[in-house]
């Protein structure tokens, strides 16, 4: 009984060892596991966020696409109505050219004015306003120069603001010939801007942080529109 009281029972210490060696492999094992699922998941997370930009890209692409074609159809219906009448004959007909252009525009929210333009860039008729602003001369802007120069089928101009109201818009214009060939001036469809960004604001309604621009192959800024800055102030110009 004595050798009995006196014997201990010893737990070998390998076997101790390799307990706790399976407990750290098995917690550096799911570690690892939840950083590949955590991988896996933010790459999934980033790849439909890119799927969903591209599609809002395009979106916007073929809006602003179809915006173009359908104020260069509006150009050319334009030119097919004055066709190429000397300055006289169209102010001398000023009210009924007035009253064709307003027929024009109407139903497009984005059109802000058609006007026509003489080869002095001074006006022969608009859908705005009535009887005509004849004192304003347009002969220095870039579309008047680039078409009186010739060479260029359309121009879009960066964002203006106009002369006459104060207002911003961008262009999209054409030039109007004699039937000799010489310049007769121009033919003008002013644009809002806010057409642009109210439809960009609508299409980043639900997606946080998306910013549109829409830019010219030069760089100038035709239209922009940014989410609400911290002042909670829309940052669309």
């Amino acid at each position: 009984l004595a050798d009995l009281n006196v014997r201990k029972v010893r737990v070998p210490m390998a076997g101790r060892t390799e307990s706790l060696n399976v407990a750290v492999a098995a917690g550096i094992l799911l570690a690892l596991a939840l950083v590949a699922v955590a991988g896996w998941l933010h790459q999934r997370a980033f790849a439909e966020a890119r799927l969903e930009l591209d599609r809002d890209v395009r979106i916007a692409q073929e809006h602003a696409l179809k915006l173009f074609d359908t104020n260069q159809m509006l150009l050319q219906r334009m030119l097919d109505l004055v066709g190429s009448a000397s300055d006289a004959e169209l102010l001398a007909q000023s009210a009924q050219l007035h009253a064709q252009l307003q027929r024009m525009a109407e139903g497009l929210p984005q059109v802000q004015g058609l006007f026509i333009n003489g080869a002095d860039g001074h006006a022969l008729g608009n859908s705005r306003v009535a009887p005509l602003p004849r004192q304003i001369d347009y002969s220095d802007r870039d579309f008047f120069v680039a078409h009186r120069a010739g060479g260029v089928p359309v121009y879009v101009t960066e964002q203006l603001r106009s002369r006459s109201t104060g207002e911003p818009f961008f262009d999209m214009s054409r030039r109007r010939s004699f039937a000799d060939g010489s310049f007769a001036g121009t033919v003008n469809v002013s644009l809002r801007p806010q057409y642009l960004t109210q439809f960009y604001a609508e299409l980043a309604r639900h997606r946080t942080g998306l910013h549109f621009a829409l830019w010219r192959d030069d760089g100038k800024l035709v239209a922009r529109w940014f989410p609400k800055n911290r002042q909670g102030m829309a940052m669309g110009i």
